[in-house]
């Protein structure tokens, strides 16, 4: 099975999370998935203001993120959000998460 590093997604994550957290109000944390339990990988911690809620985009075996302030956006940005996560995260659908 192919296995990507941490650190080359904690790398992508960080670009996609700048492009997307300045040009939209919204925060990403990268997480680790082991069943039901997502654990936190990266990404900053939400700002008093911020919607406290929060929607997991799942993108392959062991891996999602949690996304803060979609329920904010209009509909269009919503979607622009979610094709940038899937676009920049699309290999990793069948890849696992070497820890």
């Amino acid at each position: 099975m192919n296995e990507i590093s941490t650190s080359e997604l904690i790398k992508r994550f960080q670009r996609l999370a700048g492009r997307l957290e300045s040009k939209h109000a919204v925060l990403l944390q990268l997480a680790l998935v082991r069943g039901r339990r997502w654990s936190y990988l990266a990404g900053r911690m939400p700002a008093p203001g911020l919607s406290p809620v929060s929607e997991r985009v799942k993108l392959g075996p062991g891996l999602g993120l949690v996304v803060y302030g979609l329920d904010e956006l209009r509909p269009v940005e919503r979607l622009q959000v979610l094709k940038a996560i899937g676009d920049s995260f699309a290999p990793e659908a069948g890849r696992a998460v070497d820890r």
